[in-house]
């Protein structure tokens, strides 16, 4: 940037000559100086670190991969597109990636023929059970499962494990088969967690 030019000396027209002329003539000269400031900037660069982040795949067919529907229900897909990612917190639990107030809960339905503890990925209310694990993998290809969650008030008082229905594609707390339905479906006990990069 420019600054504004400022007069360094004048010189008086007696005092300046043309050398290369027989007669002289006088001229009147001024000497400016300009002044350029130069502005440097300095950019810094903070390193985030990343979480590592997974999709889950059911213990029993690794095939069969946790997605989500509009409900927030939990449902299993052979397509990676369309799993959704989880990380795992400090306490070890796992939240949605999209939004971590979301974990896996135990959605209490009341009608036993549309299935009781239902598994839906929502923020923990009082119309829900939450979900604790005894294995709680935090590395790719490390387990995490072996869960329960408290049963509803005409049910188990404890459910363990996982359900799988075919017929709907979601995931259930396993407390007996009275108080699950899934046709040609079957239980398994938790998930592997699979390196996901987006």
């Amino acid at each position: 940037m420019d600054g504004e030019p400022s007069v360094l000396t004048t010189f008086a027209p007696q005092d300046v000559t043309n050398a290369c002329s027989v007669e002289a003539t006088p001229v009147s000269t001024t000497i400016t100086v300009m002044t350029t400031t130069t502005t440097t900037l300095t950019a810094y660069a903070t390193a985030t670190k990343s979480p590592n982040l997974f999709l889950l795949s059911s213990s029993a067919d690794q095939s069969l991969y946790v997605s989500r529907d509009g409900s927030g229900a939990v449902v299993f897909t052979h397509d990676t597109n369309a799993a959704v990612p989880f990380c795992v917190d400090g306490s070890g639990t796992l939240r949605l990636w999209q939004d971590s107030s979301l974990t896996l809960v135990d959605h209490y339905e009341p009608d036993s023929s549309t299935a009781d503890n239902r598994i839906y990925i929502e923020a923990p209310s009082s119309g829900s059970y939450a979900v604790t694990c005894d294995y709680r993998g935090s590395t790719a290809g490390s387990y995490y499962g072996d869960c329960q969650s408290s049963g509803p008030p005409n049910g188990n008082p404890v459910v363990y494990g996982f359900g799988w229905c075919p017929a709907t594609q979601g995931l259930y707390m396993t407390p007996n088969d009275s108080n699950v339905y899934r046709m040609d479906g079957y239980s398994f006990l938790g998930f592997f967690l699979v390196a996901y990069n987006g």
